[in-house]
């Protein structure tokens, strides 16, 4: 219980919440409220956006880090590369590898 202003005091218990004040006669008066309700549930979330290179781990940390050890977590990604300069044979075959490393389909669409 915390101090509502003089004589007064506030508090909550099981989810109610009451404030008690000293009346005229001494005798406190207490007024109750509705209990407190949390809002619903919702089935999920779906966010789709460009992120920046330099957010991904921000992105990691700040927003997918609270699902990652749930079982409805799903990351669809979307990358496109398309240097000024292209890209080599070598880059792409590098990039294949890594993503078979990873256990991940390494099909990429050459542009």
């Amino acid at each position: 219980m915390t101090g509502d202003g003089p004589g007064g005091a506030t508090g909550a218990s099981g989810g109610t919440s009451t404030t008690s004040r000293a009346g005229t006669t001494g005798q406190p008066q207490t007024e109750s409220t509705q209990p407190i309700t949390t809002p619903a549930k919702v089935a999920g979330i779906k966010w789709s956006g460009e992120v920046p290179p330099q957010k991904w781990m921000n992105f990691y940390t700040k927003v997918l880090s609270r699902f990652a050890a749930t079982s409805g977590l799903k990351l669809t990604i979307q990358v496109e590369v398309s240097p000024p300069d292209g890209l080599s044979k070598q880059t792409i075959e590098e990039t294949k590898d890594a993503l078979r490393e990873l256990g991940l389909n390494d099909h990429v669409d050459e542009q």
